[in-house]
């Protein structure tokens, strides 16, 4: 039960990646300065947050019989600062972990089932 909670879990988060929002609202989009850099090395303005895709390649899950998680491998340093912003480096948030409600709700009734089929 709980692999397929992480798999709902790693469903919601590829979403957010595919509709570039937080599952309620669309992303900022991303500055002039950011667009201009990103032509002068070979990329569109377009998918935000995949320019290389190690962000959205380097999720990973983790699950056991009672809980399961899914976020951004130790190795993508730069993963919070992109899910929570930077106001410093101007960074606006673009919540790529977020689930909606709908998403939480199936995933909770994945972990019902499972604990009352296991009489609990």
């Amino acid at each position: 039960a709980m692999t397929k909670a992480q798999g709902e879990i790693a469903k919601a988060i590829d979403k957010r990646f595919e509709e570039q929002g937080d599952g309620e609202k669309a992303w900022e989009p991303l500055k002039d300065f950011t667009i201009r850099d990103r032509a002068k090395k070979g990329y569109g303005p377009t998918p935000i947050l995949q320019r290389t895709r190690d962000l959205r390649d380097n999720m990973k899950g983790s699950h056991d019989r009672d809980s399961a998680e899914v976020g951004p491998s130790e190795d993508v340093l730069y993963a919070r600062r992109m899910a929570d912003g930077d106001p410093s480096h101007n960074t606006p948030a673009r919540d790529f972990l977020r689930m909606t409600e709908a998403e939480k709700d199936a995933v909770d009734a994945i972990v019902w089932a499972h604990f009352e089929a296991a009489g609990g």
